[in-house]
């Protein structure tokens, strides 16, 4: 079977030259464009699914938006990628200012970060989505630590006012915390998943799904099963259900480490055990996803670009931990966290 291979402007060309951009992608049935914190993206489909997921997964941008990435996203066999690197779950290499990774070995990546211009493949619509989620939340999380905002994994809550950040494992209860607060009156969203802190100590939203374990209490039209390739069975709760409670910026006040023990509470942690959460999963990003497969880029401006923001990230940490009180809020099964919350704000 022959395989394609991607073509590929001059990895010198600046972003906004049209001569550096491929065919475009209005030849394509299925397009969608969106923006996540006026970071752009516009995305053409061979699959149908792929921009219906889209439409639902993330808010759409207007038709005037300047210098989104483009991904075309191909039903066809995965381009040859060269191994030269492997972790669990892909293999990649760097070329320039260009990365490819193969993932699942069935979807491949081509992306080029200075043209802002990808090429996803795959024969299977779920995996090929997965993958395309992964490029984006690269994009994404890169062009905003430029801007200085940077991902963490975690919940961000508005609550009464104040910016709150919920930090812990996977299946500690954070989404189940973000949903049990979606009937109260005083709580807004900056993301379930990745919400953005910036340099100066402000959560920023993240708009995009919902994403449970079990079915969710939202409207039956508004929420979809979807197979993930890597974590299975999950119940997508559209964005657009949350329109009009996306919070807008506000300083962080409190971080919350959220787990389930044998006793419940809210108890005050000492600022070193703060900094500690905050450079595990703020300034390494542990779960924050595509840390290494589509970001790490042996070119020198990729490199001081990647030290700069491992040093913003780090000097947003020392911040953090000196003015953000740290608590770790506890429950135990059966209990709603929310109303925990509650009683000790």
């Amino acid at each position: 079977m022959s395989h394609w291979r991607p073509e590929f402007p001059k990895p010198l060309y600046a972003p906004h030259e049209e001569a550096a951009r491929p065919a475009a992608l209005s030849a394509f049935a299925f397009r969608f464009r969106g923006s996540v914190g006026g970071i752009p993206f516009r995305v053409a489909s061979e699959f149908s699914e792929v921009a219906e997921w889209l439409a639902r997964d993330y808010l759409p941008a207007g038709n005037e938006i300047r210098f989104p990435l483009e991904v075309k996203v191909l039903d066809a066999p995965p381009a040859p990628v060269e191994s030269w690197f492997r972790t669990p779950r892909s293999v990649w290499k760097w070329w320039g200012e260009k990365n490819e990774a193969l993932f699942f070995g069935r979807v491949s990546v081509h992306y080029h970060p200075e043209s802002r211009f990808a090429v996803v493949a795959g024969q299977a619509a779920a995996e090929v989505y997965e993958v395309l989620e992964m490029l984006l939340a690269s994009h994404l999380g890169e062009r905003a630590d430029a801007r200085g905002w940077h991902r963490v994994h975690g919940l961000g809550i508005s609550f009464r006012g104040e910016g709150n950040l919920f930090l812990g494992a996977a299946g500690s209860g954070k989404t189940t915390l973000g949903a049990d607060l979606f009937y109260h009156p005083d709580a807004n969203y900056f993301s379930d998943d990745i919400p953005w802190i910036s340099r100066e100590g402000n959560l920023h939203a993240y708009p995009h799904r919902f994403s449970f374990k079990t079915f969710p209490q939202f409207p039956l039209a508004k929420v979809r099963p979807h197979v993930r390739p890597l974590y299975g069975q999950r119940f997508y709760v559209d964005a657009d259900v949350f329109s009009g409670r996306w919070s807008a910026p506000q300083p962080l006040k409190r971080i919350f480490l959220l787990g389930r023990g044998e006793v419940r509470g809210c108890f005050l942690q000492s600022r070193l055990r703060v900094f500690g959460w905050l450079l595990r999963w703020l300034v390494l990003g542990l779960e924050t996803p595509q840390i290494f497969e589509l970001r790490l880029r042996w070119g020198r401006r990729s490199v001081g670009r990647g030290l700069r923001d491992l040093a913003s990230r780090f000097f947003t940490a020392v911040r953090l931990a000196r003015t953000v009180d740290g608590y770790a809020l506890t429950y135990v099964s059966g209990d709603r966290p929310s109303k925990i919350l509650e009683d000790y704000k």
